[in-house]
C-alpha cells in the first residue's frame, strides 16, 4: 500500500509553496525512490514481471480492467491548478502495459462471479505518480484496475483475494490511496493534526495486531463493516470523509495475506510514516 501524496507534487520543486511537503525534494520522495531497495528486502525486483495498481481515482460501476490494447499507453491528467511542468510533454510516464497481466485479472474476477469489465483508459496520477518516483525507467509493464463504486470494503478486500494468485505469477501488486485524506482536518489546524496521530497511531496497532484467528475475526467485523470501522478508529470520518483513499489498503491488506482464515500471523511491514502537509498522512505499507 502506498500514499501516493498530493497529485504531481512528488515530481516537482514547489519549494517556498504548500507543496513544498510533499514535493521532489521531500522526505516521503526519498522514500518512493527508495521503494525498489525496500522491496528487494522481501522479496528479488527481478522477480517483478508486472505492476498492477488498484487506484484510489478510478469508480466504476463493476470492476474495470485498464485495458489500453493499442498505440501508446496514456495517462490522465485528473488535477487542476498545477503549472505547465505537471502536463504533457513535460510530466510523462511511457511504461508498457502487459495485456496478458490484464487478462489475467480480469479472468480472476469472472472467475470468482464478480461483475468486471474491459476499458482503455489511461494512467490517472494515483498510478504513474508513485511508479514514476519509484520505477523512473518506465521499463515495468504497468496494469490499473478500478474501484467500485459505493466503495463497500468488504468488496474491496475480496478482490484483493480474489487478485492473489498473481503475487506468484510475478506481478507486484499495489494499492494506491492515501492513510490519511482529510480538508476537514486540514481546516482544524493543531486539533486537526493531534486527531491524524490518533487516528494513524489506531490503525496501524489495528494492521499488525493480527495474530490468531479471533484476532482475524475481529479484523473483519472492525475493516469490513463501515458502522464497526467508524466506532473502531477515534476520528475515521475526518480523516477519510470519503473512502476511495482508504479501500486501496484492504485490498493491499487482503492480497498480502496468505492463510488468514487459518489463523496465520500477518506481517504488516511499515515502510514509511509521516504525517505532512497537515493533516496529510503519507504511511506506506508492504504485506506479506
Amino acid at each position: 500500500f502506498l500514499s501516493h501524496g498530493a497529485g504531481p507534487a512528488h515530481a516537482l520543486d514547489y519549494g517556498g509553496s504548500r507543496f513544498s511537503a510533499v514535493d521532489k525534494n521531500s522526505a516521503s520522495a526519498d522514500f518512493l525512490r527508495s521503494l525498489p531497495q525496500r522491496i528487494e528486502e522481501y522479496s528479488p525486483i527481478s522477480a517483478i514481471k508486472a505492476i498492477l495498481v488498484v487506484t484510489a481515482h478510478w469508480e466504476e460501476r463493476e470492476f474495470a480492467v485498464d485495458y489500453q490494447d493499442s498505440g501508446p499507453t496514456k495517462l490522465v491528467y485528473d488535477y487542476y491548478g498545477f503549472d505547465r511542468k505537471a502536463y504533457a510533454p513535460y510530466l510523462t510516464y511511457p511504461a508498457p502495459t502487459d495485456l496478458r497481466v490484464a487478462d489475467r485479472a480480469f479472468q480472476l474476477l469472472q472467475a470468482a462471479g464478480v461483475p468486471a469489465k474491459k476499458m482503455n483508459r489511461g494512467f490517472d496520477h494515483g498510478t504513474f505518480m508513485p511508479l514514476l518516483v519509484s520505477f523512473p525507467e518506465a521499463k515495468i509493464p504497468v496494469v490499473q484496475l478500478s474501484l467500485k463504486e459505493g466503495l463497500d470494503p468488504a468488496e474491496h478486500f475480496r478482490l484483493g483475494e480474489i487478485l492473489r494468485p498473481l503475487r506468484e505469477e510475478g506481478v507486484l501488486i499495489i494499492g494506491s490511496g492515501s492513510f490519511t485524506h482529510s480538508n476537514g482536518g486540514m481546516s482544524q489546524g493543531p486539533e486537526g493534526v493531534r486527531k491524524a496521530k490518533e487516528f494513524m497511531d489506531h490503525l496501524h496497532n489495528a494492521l499488525i495486531s493480527i495474530r490468531s484467528a479471533e484476532d482475524d475475526q475481529r479484523f473483519k467485523q472492525v475493516f469490513l463493516s463501515p458502522a464497526e470501522t467508524n466506532k473502531a478508529f477515534p476520528h475515521f470520518d475526518l480523516m477519510h470523509s470519503r473512502t476511495e483513499h482508504f479501500v486501496p489498503l484492504l485490498v493491499a491488506l487482503a492480497v498480502g495475506v496468505n492463510l488468514i482464515y487459518d489463523g496465520a500471523v500477518v506481517n504488516a511491514n511499515r515502510l514509511y510514516t509521516e504525517l505532512a502537509a497537515g493533516t496529510l498522512a503519507l504511511d506506506a505499507y508492504l504485506f506479506q
